[in-house]
């Protein structure tokens, strides 16, 4: 029985996080590329991503959607820390900042790599996800244990 729970928790945990939303956001002169995507893999096509600029309040720099690849693009016309929303209208959100430093005017050649990869601080490792899975399976045997103890008696009532 033990062991049943274990793997239900670990199958739990990983089914739970099959479908968390990933945002990868990364700046490349001139363009800001964002990446929408679940955690199996798959692109979040049709997500809507709302961008706001550094000290802009709450008025929105640019809105749109992803294309059918997860991807969504825009030109920022100021540094600082940029707000990136992707929301896939099913319950899944996700917030990053971005970190413009400078701006040039020419854009990056086709070719060229970018040497620091974008930080994705929403993704977890496997343990970490099944560490979470068995937390819950614990928690919800424990309420219920506790919910059990507080029913009525067995009947064996002494007067």
């Amino acid at each position: 029985m033990r062991i049943s729970l274990l793997v239900f928790a670990f199958f739990l945990s990983t089914a739970l996080s099959a479908h968390e939303l990933i945002v990868e956001a990364e700046y490349s002169s001139p363009f800001a590329r964002v990446q929408v995507s679940y955690y199996d893999g798959a692109e979040a096509r049709d997500a809507d991503v709302t961008v706001w600029a550094p000290d802009s309040g709450e008025d929105s720099f640019v809105s749109g959607r992803t294309d059918r690849n997860g991807a969504f693009a825009f030109v920022p016309d100021q540094t600082g820390q940029w707000r990136i929303v992707a929301d896939d209208g099913r319950g899944h959100r996700e917030v990053v900042d971005l970190s413009v430093s400078e701006l040039a005017a020419a854009p990056a050649p086709a070719n060229s790599v970018n040497p620091t990869p974008p930080v994705n601080p929403a993704r977890r490792s496997l343990f970490e996800r099944a560490l979470t899975g068995l937390s819950v399976l614990f928690g919800l045997t424990g309420l219920w244990m506790w919910r059990r103890s507080r029913g009525p008696a067995d009947g064996n009532a002494s007067s």
